[in-house]
């Protein structure tokens, strides 16, 4: 299979009756997850006349999900998928982020 590389994946856990996920971020510094309006813009991209992105020091994505507290709900890739671990693909959707596994966007091959 082809190898995508992407900065954000998740992790599921199982603990007795709960199942819960995390999207983790390795970007680096600069990246464009990572960057705010330096003056609170919250549009993204932020298009205002003497405004700068900066680094926020930790993923807007990450952080966006986190706080809405269901990673589930923002999934968008191919119904009916089993719940795993691996590399995601994470987009701004105008007002909200969705993710959806990045070998959605591989072909299939004979052995899966």
């Amino acid at each position: 299979m082809a190898e995508i590389e992407t900065l954000h994946s998740v992790v599921w856990w199982l603990d007795h009756d709960t199942v819960w996920g995390q999207l983790l971020c390795s970007a680096p510094e600069g990246s464009n997850c990572r960057l705010i309006c330096d003056k609170g813009c919250e549009s993204w991209p932020c298009g205002c006349e003497g405004h700068e992105l900066v680094d926020y020091g930790k993923c807007n994505a990450a952080e966006w999900i986190t706080d809405c507290g269901s990673l589930e709900e923002m999934y968008s890739g191919k119904d009916l998928r089993p719940l795993k671990d691996g590399p995601v693909e994470v987009t701004w959707e105008g007002d909200y982020y969705s993710w959806r596994y990045v070998d959605d966007f591989l072909p299939r091959t004979d052995d899966g």
